[in-house]
């Protein structure tokens, strides 16, 4: 294995203990209302840009969730574990436990709270993300034509690459997908504009990764 090879595969590795640590950050401390009222803003901005489109997105979004974690009992069952098993009159001392309990009980309710709210607004940000396709389409392919038709270009005449250039522009390809994941994990407020930004931005890398790759290559 190459070392370019074995530095992707420690930068993802490092980059999913890094979401892994984000995610359980956020499930034990960010408050709840915080959370409830940034999804309640980013929906009603999405809406004010996209329209109708923005509440086709947030209903594919919860259907979903619904058949991913709510029709499989997964949230009812992670509530359960949460709140502890009720008291038991045949258990000496199984009530006061309860009440000792209750408050983290409460605790850990308000903490999955916070966690199926954000993987529910995850799946809407993924839904409203494939709204773009179309326009991502439009825009890739003649970024990606002209890109060809600039190395063909340059093959047959005495004009140069540039490998800084296409250097950076594989930097921007490796880790755009890594972006794409940190917008859709991110807990604040997020304007639907990014998405169609990131699709300029990867037109513009694809287009100088090709074109100013080695001729002879």
């Amino acid at each position: 294995m190459s070392a370019s090879n074995k530095r992707s595969i420690f930068s993802w590795i490092l980059i999913i203990f890094v979401f892994l640590l984000i995610a359980v950050g956020y499930a034990a401390f960010v408050s709840r209302d915080w959370v409830v009222e940034q999804v309640r803003y980013e929906r009603i901005l999405n809406r004010s840009v996209l329209g109708t489109s923005a509440s086709v997105a947030e209903q594919r979004g919860e259907g979903w969730f619904h058949r991913l974690f709510e029709r499989s009992g997964l949230v009812e069952y992670s509530y359960q574990i949460a709140n502890g098993p009720p008291p038991n009159d045949d258990i000496p001392s199984s009530e006061q436990i309860s009440t000792m309990l209750g408050g983290l009980s409460d605790w850990m309710g308000q903490r999955m709270e916070v966690v199926w709210t954000l993987l529910l607004q995850l799946l809407v940000r993924l839904s409203t993300c494939l709204l773009w396709w179309q326009y991502a389409a439009v825009v890739l392919i003649p970024f990606l034509i002209d890109a060809f038709v600039t190395r063909r270009i340059k093959q047959t005449s005495f004009t140069y690459t540039s490998p800084h250039v296409f250097k950076i522009a594989h930097f921007v390809i490796a880790w755009l997908p890594a972006a794409f994941l940190i917008m859709l994990f991110t807990p604040t407020v997020l304007t639907p504009k990014l998405m169609p930004l990131m699709v300029i931005v990867l037109a513009v890398a694809v287009w100088s990764g090709i074109s100013q790759f080695a001729k002879r290559a």
